[in-house]
């Protein structure tokens, strides 16, 4: 039977120039030494994997441009000056080898080293291999490590061609041209413990020795990738947003259903991060598409808040329906134009000077000057018609239900009413102006006083 070669790999590298000092060459027998430990995983769950095959080969072989040829297998064996190496593994597992390299020359190549990997031997007589998995185990971690072999669901962005993995149990797994390299939220090495919500395949992240080193990078790139899936028209029947939308507030899609622990959303995660932040997404991108997608989802007068601001909603903003949503969308949100509940509400009544406008006609003038009549004996300092101003709110088809009949700005100690109240009563003008008046109480004087009378 043939030697099967169930794993192969070649990795290039510069080396530094030659020194001709028996130190240097030392040093460049151990520095091989220690890249054993820190060979990838996939490469390791390979050759484990080829240990139940009598016909596999997995040999390592690193030739260097000093004109040394090292040559690892996983077997006890000596370095070419008698040393016996090992691998320093934590509770020393009975199904792992020592590590051993045997060294000779070859003519040099160009100024590259070159790594290629496969195993061959059998396993140390008299080890104890009570511990030793069944072969569908590695073979298993071993097909996790190629996106190839686990099929997902993925999109494919333009112009960059990285993709977006949307299968939930894929979630913050990276990849980098279809090669496993990390979890994000469970790598130690990056640290952060914020989770992701989709997984990533990317081409444009540097790797060395099967690991990320410029996580920042990866985080642009994240955000660029959700930038490219989010305008394409192409995408727009996957419903993307959507499902960004639902894991974001819910942390599952919508048609998961329920489960008796449902997932915890409290927690900040990479979309909210990257989408937030003016340096991932100058633009804001993310941020206004998601915004939209609120918006239809939920309604127009839909306002996103946190649970306690929902009384605060209802008072201030009447005619906006409160939304529940946790803080890591609402970060998002913020930047797309939902902007906070003082902010929203200060826009609606004081910024907008386009519909303001003070009484103007002899009828409107006569209104609120007996309005302020009704109002003088209940006050400390009395409320003049110059200090109020009609306001237009188009988007509020019924304020009087909805508390939207007056306001009162502080800085500028001016009354800003409601200009549906332009056709009533002096003491509904009145009125109004007493909900909205900076004395707490006045509204209960003025209807004690009054209210028989009228």
């Amino acid at each position: 039977i043939p030697i099967t070669i169930l794993y192969q790999v070649m990795v290039e590298y510069r080396s530094l120039p030659p020194t001709g000092k028996q130190e240097a060459t030392e040093a460049e027998e151990l520095s091989m030494l220690s890249f054993g430990g820190s060979v990838d995983d996939a490469v390791k769950y390979g050759a484990l994997a080829s240990l139940y095959d009598h016909h596999a080969k997995y040999v390592m072989e690193i030739c260097s441009v000093r004109g040394r040829r090292y040559k690892f297998d996983l077997m006890d064996a000596t370095l070419s000056d008698g040393r016996v190496p090992h691998l320093e593994i934590p509770g020393d597992p009975p199904f792992v080898k020592s590590l051993c390299v045997t060294v000779t020359e070859h003519p040099f190549q160009d100024s590259l080293t070159r790594l290629s990997l496969t195993l061959d031997g059998n396993l140390r007589r008299g080890k104890n291999l009570d511990g030793l998995p069944r072969m569908h185990v590695y073979a298993r971690k071993l097909e996790e490590c190629f996106l190839i072999w686990l099929k997902p669901t993925s999109v494919l962005a333009l112009p960059s061609r990285q993709s977006l993995l949307v299968n939930s149990e894929l979630a913050g797994n990276v990849f980098v041209n279809g090669r496993y390299m990390t979890t994000w939220g469970e790598d130690s090495k990056i640290g952060t413990h914020v989770k992701a919500l989709f997984g990533m395949d990317l081409h444009s992240i540097p790797v060395w020795h099967g690991r990320i080193v410029d996580y920042d990078l990866l985080k642009k790139e994240y955000a660029n990738l959700w930038q490219e899936i989010l305008i394409d028209a192409r995408l727009i029947g996957l419903n993307l947003a959507n499902i960004l939308l639902y894991r974001l507030i819910y942390g599952k899609n919508a048609d998961d259903g329920y489960d008796d622990e449902d997932p915890d959303v409290n927690n900040d995660c990479l979309e909210s991060q990257v989408m937030s932040s003016t340096k991932y997404d100058p633009v804001g991108i993310c941020a206004k598409a998601l915004a939209t997608r609120f918006s239809l989802e939920f309604g127009k007068s839909s306002f996103p808040c946190l649970q306690h601001e929902v009384e605060s909603v209802k008072r201030f903003l009447g005619h906006r329906l409160p939304v529940v949503v946790p803080s890591r969308l609402i970060s998002v949100l913020r930047r797309g134009g939902y902007f906070d509940l003082k902010r929203t509400h200060d826009e609606l009544w004081f910024f907008l000077d386009s519909n303001h406008r003070p009484a103007n006609t002899p009828a409107q003038n006569e209104l609120l000057q007996n309005a302020c009549r009704l109002l003088e004996s209940f006050t400390d300092e009395p409320v003049l018609p110059a200090h109020i101003i009609f306001v237009k709110l188009d988007e509020d088809p019924d304020p009087e239900k909805h508390n939207n009949l007056c306001r009162y700005h502080d800085e500028l100690k001016q009354f800003y009413l409601n200009e549906t109240l332009m056709t009533s009563t002096p003491f509904w003008v009145a009125h109004a102006i007493s909900q909205a008046h900076p004395e707490g109480d006045l509204e209960r004087k003025f209807l004690m006083q009054t209210v028989g009378t009228q």
